[in-house]
Formats: structure tokens, C-alpha cells, sequence
């Protein structure tokens, strides 16, 4: 025992002999780690959690080792720089999930703020399985090497680029010089912005056209001239561009500096950097205005002399080279029997004779050959219908401004009749100085003033009857526009006069106001006018002079004036209408209540007396009693029938509204009896409507269906169709039926066709059916005979949102 006793003793002193001895390598290795200039670390495999980490981490990056220990992800999330945040924590899986050591570099952010370059010794600790368990680095600060290696890397980089600047330099000056020169000489906006498309420098030419200052348009303060309706197809439009680096294109209206929207063509492309990245962009703004003002006037010209062509009974038709057919009026069309789409594009129609098309062929090119007009005195052409017909026919060259022929233009005018008659001959020549009289009249008698003016000062030089009625007693033949129009001065139109002759631009004015003596009396009224300044070109397309197409629209404006008056005061009544139904409808209900208060009290006395006096009553006062309380009723249902009607016309909130549900909820309200069948066809629309006006109208007409049947098999059917805009229900019975002098009568409020003592009622229920159809803008009608049962119809709009 004592032998046991003493070998323990031994053993037990061994073991603390070795602690010792692991306890004083520890510290003498933690010692070895604090004499390190790095940072030793240990984390957990699994949690990423430090398990150790050396005081010189403190100094370092001066986070506190306990943060260190203790911060959940205080590596990914604190640590690590951002930009490198991804990547290391991508090494580090891959480390483990491979097993293998690691090299690498990164940048950390220090507790005050700082950025230190780390380089990281990363290596795998296994467990005797061979998964990884722990993994340890020494991390090395290494900022200050980092730091010299940028420095020398960008005194070499300056080194080079010093000689490549002082060889672009002069080239550059140079190039912005001519650059410079070109944007103060076009009359359009150049612009640049930043790659984000922001205005970042000074916009001189963009300044003096929309008068706004650097500060106002710097960022995207420049979207703040673009009208307001375009703005945000514009914004959206620059930041796709913007967005895909594209060809930036786009219409739009911007504000000058004097409040006027002009329209604006807007193209920019991206200039790049040798990487492909975006410098900045350049833009250009065109001012599209007159063009735009011109194209307008030119289709609505267009438009007018179409309709004048349209209303001629003569034919006209143009031809392009080769015969072919580009145009032909209404009275072409009409005796071919075909469309206009139909004859552009053939030299003929397929049912004339061949010798009638050739001789127009022949006719044709000697006009387009010669340039000079051809007259057939007789044409013959054969009609739709297979007649042949004979034309007076006329064919003129249209020539393009180098004197060659394009299209040639004919009028053919029916002279069939005078041809049998034997005057054919003298009756065209007649009827053709007609035309040229009629046409002269039509531009004399033309309903707008029309004047032609010529040189740089606007002589007047031919002016039609309406515009010498406008001028009175002036006389302006021969004179310069401001000596003819003195009064005009300071108006703005001798400098439009003058923009139009000096651009070749046409002006297009729309009720433009204008101050002008009309009777000669020295006194100037105000009048509005839609005018065109067109500019006449000469053979060398140089403008020579001006026509000024007028038309005064001032009793228009005077009207849109009074309209938009009119327009306020009928809202000022709609509001006091509104006020007035609702004071109406407080009025119908409290009388309701009013007039319903004393009946229920005759109601509840009668009971009372009935019940005081009931040993004493006979059977013939009962029944009086009964009488007296069922006209109670009666009066209680027609003042409830009044206030109903009352309110029938009255919108309330739309919401959608399913039919068929609808109607499911009706005939669980009237709970008809077993016998009776209700059929509702499956196909019934939703609406955008009210719900209980639509139920109202419905509980009335299958209510009416039930009560007034005479059979033990009621049979009711309610169906609906699409009707334009509407939908038409019906509900239909197989009742006694109403006789077809009656089909008005029912509709007339409190009109009864049977006696209250057979049917219960008020006579109100038809009524308010019509009110309410009526007031939504429906219609309501009865198909019946009498014996026959009977179906009343109604249409009910698809959807009200335009009634409220």
C-alpha cells in the first residue's frame, strides 16, 4: 500500500512538472508573437469566429482585441474595405473548401478611419479526420510599401505623359479653336454634358436662348425649359441614351428667353475614352419651328384644294412618267366604279377598249416629251357599266424646279350629250373659258384675304376682293408694306415680313391679335387673324416676294371668349343645383318621417282600442278596424314610394358589379314561393355601374312578375344582350298580361290598372323603375297582350364613369 501510495505521489508530481513546463513554452511563444510587427491570428473553421488574435493587431488598426473576439462577422463586415470584401471572403471559402494555404493581399479599415494595406499569410490547420478545423495567418502591414509603389509608379506614369502632352497640347488649342469658331457661327445650340448627363460647365449658347443662368440649368436644372408635357418623355428618352451609351434623338418644345415654346430637333452622341467609357456628351438643338408650322399649313392646303378637286364633276387625275395614274378625284373614281387605291399605280382600266388606251399613251408622252399642254377635243372612255362616253380633255406638265416634266395633270369633262346634239365644239370651247372663269372666281371670291407682295420692302403687288373689303377705302397697290400699313408699326409683322424674305421660311400665325385703322376713322381696333406668310421663289429658288393668306377668326375668339365665360357661370349653377337637391331630398325625408309619425300612432290606437273593446267590438267593426289599419299601411307605402322616387334620379358611387351575383342577391330578398321559378340566363355582364339603383330596378320588375300571376306554375326569365354601348335586359312572365292600350298608363305615377283590394300597391314601383333607367340615360319599354304574359325591356350603360 505505502509502494502504491508513493508511485502515485511520483506520477502526480510528473504531470505538474509537464504543465509547467506547456505553461512556460506558452508564454514564452505568446511572448515570441508579441515581439512580432504583425498581426497572428486564429479563427474557427466553421463559425469564422477569432479564437486568437496578438495584441499588434490593436496597434495596427486600433480595435480592441475583445471587438475582435466578440463582434459577430467583425472581419467581413468591419474590416475588410469594401471594394475587397467580396473577394477575400470568396478566398477564404475556397481555402477551406479546398483545403489549401493562402497568399494575399488586401485593404482593411482601420477604427479611425484609415486604410491599411495587409498582407496575409493564410494557412489550413486539419483534425485528425482531416477536415478543416482551424484556420491561422500572420498578417503584415504593408501601407507604407503600397504606398511607395504608387508614388514611383506615378512618377513614371507622368514621365511618359509629360512628353505625349507637350506633343497634343498645341494640336488640342488648335482643335478647340476651330471648334470654338464653328459653334459661334451656326445658328443652332451646341451643348455638352458630363458622362451622367449633367450640365457641369458653362452652356453659353443654351444661356442666351432660354435666358437661364448656369446655376439655374447646372445638374438637370436644363430640363426646366423643356414644356412641360415633354419632359418626361424627354427624361426618359436622355437617361436610356444615357443608359446604353446610344445615339441620343428626340422632338421636343423649348422655352426662349421670352416665354415662347419653340419646337426643337435634339440629337447628342457620347465621346469616349481609348477604355470605351463615356468623357461626356455633345448635343445639338435645331429649331424645327417654322418647318413644323410650314408642314401643317402645307397639309392643310392640301386638304382644301383635295376637297375642291373632290367637289368638281369634271375628272382630274395625275400621271407620273409611264402613264402611271398617282392621283384622281371623287368624279374619276365614281365613273371608273373604282377606289382611288385601286387606280394609283395602273395606266388604265382593264374594261376600256385598247385603242382608246393606246391614243391616251400616245397623248401622254407627247406631253411628257414636248413639256406642252395637249387639249382632245373628243375622248372616248368607256364607263363602269360598259358605256363609252367622249371627254373633253385637257392635259398639262407639272415641272420640277430644273424645268423637267414629273407628273402630268388632266381635267376630262363629259361632253357626251353636246357631242350628240352636233355643238360639241363650240359648247367645249364655251364650257372650257368657263372653267378658267370659274377657277378665277374661286380664287377671287376665295373666303380669306390673299396678297402678294414683292422685294425686300413688301411692295403690294395684287390683293383680292376680301382683302381690299378689309382695307376700306386704302389703297396699297404700289407701296411698301410700312408705308401701306402705318398703324402696324410695333406689331411684330413687318420683322416676320422680313425674317420670311430673308430665310425663305414660311410663317404660319395662329389668332394672332392685330391693332389696325378699318374704317379709316384714325381709330385702331383689335382683331384676330390665322395667317400665312409663304415665300415666293423665282426660277434660281431665290425668294422674290411674299403672299400673305389671311383669315380673320375674330368672332371665333370673341366666342371662345364668351364660351369659357359661359362655361364658369354654368358651374357656379351646377353648384347651386347640387345644393338645391340636397336641401330637397332633407326636406323629403323629414317631411317622410313628419307624415309617417301620426299614421303609426292610428295604427298602434286601433290595436289598442281593438284590444280594450274586444268583448264588445261586433265582426264588422273588427273588419273596419282591419280597413283602417291596412289604409295606414297603404299611405305609410306611398310616402315611402314618394321619398323612393324622389331619390330615383339621384347618381351615387360607381362600383363593379356583377349581375348575376346581383340577381342572386334580389331573389333571395323576395323570396318567391316554392312553386314559382326564377330563370336567369348564365350569361350576364359585369358593370361599372351603381349597385342599388340596378337592384332597385330589378326587384321592382321580378316582384311586379310574381305578385301579379294568376298561375300555380309562375315562371319568371331574366336575359340580357350586348348592345353598343348598353346592355338590354329583360324580365319576362307568364301572367295574365297587359293590353297593349294600357303600355303608357303603367308608367304614369300612382295609375293602377287593378283595384287595391285585388293587389296590394302604391302605384309607384313602375315609376321609379322608369326614373332611374331614364336618369342613367336608358330606355325602358313593355312588350304585352293581354293573356299573354308580358316582358318588360330596359338598356343600362356598360359603364357610367361618364354621367358623374
Amino acid at each position: 500500500m505505502k509502494e502504491l501510495e508513493g508511485q502515485t505521489a511520483s506520477q502526480t508530481a510528473d504531470e505538474a512538472a509537464v504543465e509547467r513546463g506547456i505553461a512556460e513554452a506558452d508564454e514564452h511563444l505568446l511572448e515570441l508573437v508579441r515581439g512580432l510587427d504583425a498581426i497572428v491570428w486564429e479563427m474557427d473553421a466553421a463559425t469564422w469566429k477569432f479564437t486568437f488574435v496578438s495584441d499588434r493587431a490593436e496597434v495596427i488598426l486600433g480595435y480592441p482585441i475583445s471587438q475582435w473576439d466578440e463582434e459577430p462577422n467583425f472581419w467581413q463586415n468591419r474590416l475588410l474595405h469594401p471594394e475587397d470584401r467580396n473577394g477575400c471572403v470568396e478566398l477564404f471559402m475556397c481555402a477551406i473548401s479546398e483545403g489549401l494555404d493562402r497568399q494575399f493581399q488586401y485593404r482593411a479599415i482601420a477604427a479611425d478611419g484609415r486604410t491599411v494595406w495587409l498582407k496575409d499569410c493564410l494557412q489550413v490547420v486539419r483534425d485528425k479526420s482531416g477536415c478543416v478545423k482551424l484556420l491561422r495567418g500572420v498578417a503584415v502591414d504593408i501601407t507604407q510599401e503600397k504606398l511607395t509603389e504608387e508614388e514611383n509608379q506615378q512618377l513614371l506614369q507622368e514621365r511618359y505623359a509629360r512628353v505625349e502632352v507637350e506633343k497634343v497640347q498645341e494640336a488640342l488649342h488648335k482643335s478647340e479653336e476651330r471648334y470654338r469658331c464653328l459653334v459661334e457661327a451656326i445658328s443652332q445650340i451646341i451643348w455638352d454634358t458630363s458622362a451622367e448627363g449633367e450640365f457641369v460647365n458653362p452652356q453659353p449658347g443654351w444661356s442666351a436662348f432660354t435666358g437661364l443662368s448656369f446655376e439655374e440649368s447646372k445638374g438637370w436644372g436644363w430640363l426646366n425649359a423643356i414644356h412641360p408635357d415633354d419632359q418626361a418623355h424627354t427624361a426618359a428618352m436622355w437617361s436610356a441614351s444615357l443608359a446604353n451609351r446610344t445615339f441620343y434623338e428626340v422632338e421636343q418644345r423649348l422655352r426662349r428667353y421670352d416665354g415662347e415654346y419653340r419646337d426643337m430637333s435634339v440629337r447628342a452622341v457620347p465621346v469616349l475614352e481609348p477604355d470605351g467609357s463615356v468623357r461626356e456628351w455633345v448635343g445639338v438643338h435645331t429649331d424645327i419651328t417654322d418647318r413644323k408650322r410650314a408642314e401643317n399649313a402645307l397639309k392643310e392646303s392640301e386638304h382644301r384644294y383635295a376637297q375642291i378637286l373632290d367637289s368638281l364633276q369634271d375628272m382630274v387625275f395625275c400621271k407620273a412618267p409611264n402613264s402611271v395614274i398617282v392621283y384622281a378625284n371623287k368624279a374619276a373614281c365614281n365613273y371608273y366604279g373604282m377606289t382611288q387605291e385601286e387606280l394609283r399605280g395602273i395606266t388604265d382600266v382593264p374594261f376600256n377598249e385598247l385603242d382608246y388606251t393606246q391614243q391616251d399613251l400616245k397623248d401622254d408622252l407627247q406631253v411628257f416629251t414636248t413639256g406642252q399642254p395637249v387639249e382632245i377635243l373628243e375622248e372616248p372612255n368607256v364607263r363602269a357599266d360598259g358605256q363609252t362616253r367622249f371627254f373633253h380633255t385637257i392635259k398639262c406638265p407639272i415641272f420640277d424646279t430644273n424645268g423637267n416634266v414629273v407628273e402630268i395633270v388632266g381635267v376630262s369633262r363629259d361632253i357626251t350629250e353636246r357631242k350628240q346634239e352636233g355643238e360639241v365644239r363650240d359648247r367645249a370651247l364655251a364650257e372650257a373659258e368657263a372653267a378658267r372663269a370659274d377657277l378665277q372666281r374661286v380664287f377671287m371670291q376665295a373666303p380669306a384675304a390673299i396678297a402678294t407682295t414683292r422685294g425686300p420692302t413688301h411692295i403690294t403687288e395684287t390683293i383680292n376682293p376680301l382683302y381690299m373689303q378689309i382695307l376700306g377705302n386704302r389703297n396699297i397697290i404700289g407701296k411698301p408694306a410700312r408705308e401701306a400699313f402705318p398703324d402696324l408699326e410695333g406689331q411684330g409683322f413687318f420683322e416676320l415680313l422680313d425674317q420670311v424674305y430673308t430665310t425663305g421660311i414660311a410663317f404660319v400665325g395662329n389668332e394672332m391679335p392685330a391693332f389696325f385703322d378699318r374704317k379709316g376713322d384714325g381709330v385702331l381696333e383689335e382683331s384676330f387673324w390665322n395667317f400665312v406668310y409663304q415665300p415666293l421663289f423665282d426660277a434660281n429658288n431665290q425668294v422674290y416676294g411674299i403672299m400673305a393668306h389671311a383669315v380673320e377668326v375674330t368672332d371665333q375668339v370673341r366666342a371662345r371668349q364668351e364660351i369659357e365665360k359661359k362655361a364658369e357661370e354654368l358651374a357656379s349653377l351646377s353648384e347651386a343645383l347640387e345644393r338645391s337637391n340636397q336641401e330637397l331630398e332633407q326636406f323629403a325625408y323629414v317631411t317622410s318621417h313628419d307624415l309617417k309619425a301620426p299614421l303609426r300612432g292610428i295604427a298602434s290606437l286601433s290595436e289598442w282600442i281593438e284590444e280594450d273593446l274586444a268583448e264588445h267590438l261586433t265582426k264588422e267593426s273588427r273588419e273596419h278596424m282591419i280597413l283602417l289599419r291596412g289604409r295606414v299601411h297603404r299611405m305609410e307605402a306611398l310616402i315611402e314610394g314618394i321619398l323612393l322616387y324622389s331619390r330615383a334620379g339621384r347618381l351615387q358611387v360607381l362600383e363593379t358589379v356583377n349581375v348575376k351575383t346581383l340577381l342572386s342577391g334580389v331573389i333571395d330578398l323576395l323570396a318567391p314561393p316554392p312553386e314559382a321559378k326564377i330563370i336567369v340566363e348564365p350569361e350576364m355582364p359585369i358593370l361599372k355601374t351603381e349597385r342599388v339603383p340596378l337592384q332597385q330596378v330589378f326587384l321592382n320588375l321580378i316582384h311586379n312578375a310574381l305578385k301579379h300571376s294568376r298561375k300555380h306554375d309562375i315562371c319568371v326569365r331574366v336575359g340580357g344582350r350586348k348592345v353598343g354601348k348598353c346592355y338590354e335586359f329583360c324580365v319576362s312572365d307568364n301572367g295574365p298580361g297587359i293590353a297593349p292600350e294600357y303600355h303608357q298608363k303603367i308608367w304614369v305615377i300612382f295609375q293602377r290598372l287593378e283595384s287595391r283590394d285585388k293587389h296590394e300597391g302604391t302605384g309607384i314601383g313602375l315609376s321609379v323603375v322608369k326614373k332611374i333607367i331614364e336618369s342613367r340615360g336608358g330606355k325602358v319599354w313593355i312588350k304585352s297582350e293581354a293573356g299573354a304574359g308580358a316582358t318588360f325591356y330596359f338598356t343600362w350603360p356598360k359603364d357610367l364613369s361618364g354621367k358623374l
